[in-house]
């Protein structure tokens, strides 16, 4: 059978240029700081990388790389993540970060444009639906710990959250190259099948 992101040796990826250098050691460090990051933690990056090789065969691109290693790199309970993790590369590298931080904030909607590959690579764990449920419970133990929150409080903000992403994603569809439609769609399989346990869930704890 095929590897997936989600195999012990998924870490062993060539794409990136730069885990081993000063700024991937930074970066890890952060990732790694924080115990409350179930999800959006160090071994969501690699699985990025993993799905930049493998899923997609995306031709390597030093700008996407920077992007892929920062974009989560600061997650807490505050606002503005994604900017702040934009800056967060700003203030640790020399390098011009300019198309670097546009990737990065891509994902703050995740909505399509003329360039998808950012957001198609850290949506692509939704095309895995073996990881609907696992990935669910990741991202519940995370977010009950980061905004002290109960589980109904948490499935019923997800499942808002998901439906906003899916309506984001379906309304750009139509400008989108039929590749990217047909990756898109696997994504909103994804997020199909997440709203639906979430609301299971919700269900059985009332």
């Amino acid at each position: 059978m095929p590897r997936t992101p989600f195999d012990k040796d998924a870490e062993l990826t060539s794409w990136s240029r730069i885990l081993d250098g000063e700024l991937g050691r930074s970066a890890k460090a952060a990732y790694e700081a924080e115990p409350a990051r179930c999800y959006h933690n160090w071994a969501h990056i690699l699985r990025i990388y993993w799905h930049a090789e493998h899923t997609f065969a995306v031709p390597y691109d030093p700008d996407l790389d920077l992007a892929i290693l920062t974009h989560d790199v600061v997650y807490d309970a505050q606002p503005d993540k994604e900017e702040r993790s934009a800056q967060w590369l700003s203030a640790h590298t020399d390098a011009d970060v300019t198309a670097a931080n546009a990737h990065i904030r891509k994902t703050i909607t995740h909505a399509p444009s003329s360039d998808n590959r950012m957001v198609l690579l850290d949506l692509a764990d939704f095309r895995c639906p073996e990881r609907t449920a696992p990935n669910l419970d990741k991202i519940a133990a995370e977010s009950i710990a980061l905004y002290d929150v109960t589980m109904p409080e948490f499935l019923a903000a997800n499942i808002k959250v998901m439906a906003g992403l899916g309506d984001r994603i379906k309304a750009g569809l139509c400008s989108v190259s039929v590749a990217d439609q047909s990756a898109f769609q696997m994504v909103l399989d994804g997020i199909d099948r997440s709203i639906a346990l979430a609301e299971n869930r919700l269900q059985a704890l009332d």
